[in-house]
């Protein structure tokens, strides 16, 4: 699948071509902006259950114009090449139990959309006139019947002397009166019609019992992912102040242009097919007009510092097996035990060398003129812009 394919870029694209912001498409369908932004980013690790995702689907392409069946068409593409090994296994039992659960949610709808278009209250009404009809018939063919069998017995004396002459009267049975068991076919019909409407009520009400839930858990996730985010704003607030709460200049640091090539991109290497070192889903994952940097800790711990365009410096210890995906217009990043790890730009291998393996590297190498090293100075262990430490920085000290 070519990366225009997949389900993100089909729903930016599509917004795009709206000329819609995310926001505005969060607004529209009530869905959480981080999770469009997840969705458009084809990070299906960050998003919920897949039967929530296909809900965000179908809700986004109502509003960017696209149709539900090309957007779970390429939604399920989409999970077919990030999880082919996942896709292939057997499924649990818990999603076994999901799937059913949805099959028989659209076939309760089906029946009730089926039953709503033929059970209408004219039709209601048609069928009690119908069944009111034939009873009064049959009323007046049973009365008639009745006064016609009297009449039968009714013998003529012709002479008062005769001897009275009893006749035997045989009652013909009226085929067109039905026995008394057949009437409880118009009884049973009844009864059968408002067992099927109450079936039907308890259905919708349970059904909406589970939409309710529904609701509930995703409210549930979305006031998690809120509250995430706000202790990450709150740790970024707290760094800042520490930051400013720094007292006196900053010790002296030289610093240096950076220079305009730091390494070198290997087009043909084996290890831009290695699955263990590249896995698919971050091939797919790659932004067109982006810097995409893929880092995995191959071979051991090493410790990174990195910034993406104007975003907060982040700074941890990658561990080894662990990887770690960066995306920006620029991104500065600064590695110590470089040789440990390799490093792709884009899907290529790219050599970067250091003798003490400490490295800065600048995406891409043509911003290097608008640096200078190092890239990420600290003071009291806080790392900050090179711009805001020269600003604080103490003079050098003349000898």
């Amino acid at each position: 699948m070519e990366n225009d394919k997949t389900i993100g870029t089909l729903l930016r694209k599509s917004r795009e071509s709206k000329k819609l912001t995310i926001e505005e498409v969060s607004t529209k369908t009530k869905i959480n902006l981080n999770i469009l932004r997840h969705l458009e980013a084809d990070d299906l690790d960050s998003l919920p259950n897949k039967t929530y995702v296909k809900g965000f689907v179908k809700n986004y392409a109502k509003i960017v114009g696209i149709t539900q069946d090309e957007a779970i068409s390429t939604l399920e593409n989409t999970y077919l090449v990030i999880y082919p090994q996942e896709t292939a296994q057997k499924s649990t039992p818990e999603q076994t139990e999901i799937q059913k659960k949805d099959e028989q949610s659209e076939a309760q709808e089906k029946v009730i959309s089926i039953f709503h278009s033929l059970v209408s209250k004219k039709a209601l009404i048609s069928f009690g006139v119908l069944i009111v009809g034939v009873v009064v018939i049959k009323g007046l063919i049973g009365f008639f019947s009745q006064l016609s069998s009297e009449q039968v017995t009714i013998t003529k004396i012709e002479k008062p002397a005769a001897p009275v002459v009893v006749t035997q009267v045989l009652e013909v049975e009226d085929p067109t009166i039905k026995p008394k068991e057949s009437n409880l076919f118009d009884i049973k019909a009844a009864q059968k019609l408002k067992d099927e409407v109450t079936k039907i009520e308890n259905d919708k009400k349970a059904q909406a019992d589970k939409i309710k839930a529904d609701e509930l858990e995703k409210l549930e996730k979305e006031k998690a992912i809120a509250l995430k985010k706000s202790k990450e704003q709150e740790k970024a607030e707290k760094k800042s102040k520490q930051i400013a709460k720094l007292n006196g200049k900053y010790p002296f640091v030289k610093f240096y242009q950076a220079p305009t090539k730091m390494y070198d991109v290997l087009e043909n290497a084996k290890e831009n097919s290695d699955q263990t070192l590249l896995p698919d889903r971050f091939k797919r994952s790659v932004e067109a007009g982006m810097q995409n940097v893929y880092v995995n800790a191959t071979e051991g711990d090493t410790w990174i510092s990195y910034q993406s365009d104007d975003e907060e410096i982040k700074r941890f210890v990658l561990k080894r097996g662990r990887s770690v995906l960066i995306k920006g217009k620029t991104i500065l990043l600064f590695m110590g035990n470089l040789n440990v790890a390799k490093i792709f730009l884009n899907n290529k291998l790219i050599k970067a060398q250091s003798k003490t393996g400490v490295k800065s590297i600048i995406f891409p190498q043509t911003e290097a003129k608008n640096f200078e090293l190092p890239l990420f100075p600290s003071y009291k262990r806080i790392p900050m812009k090179s711009s805001v430490y020269k600003e604080n920085m103490a003079e050098a000290s003349v000898e």
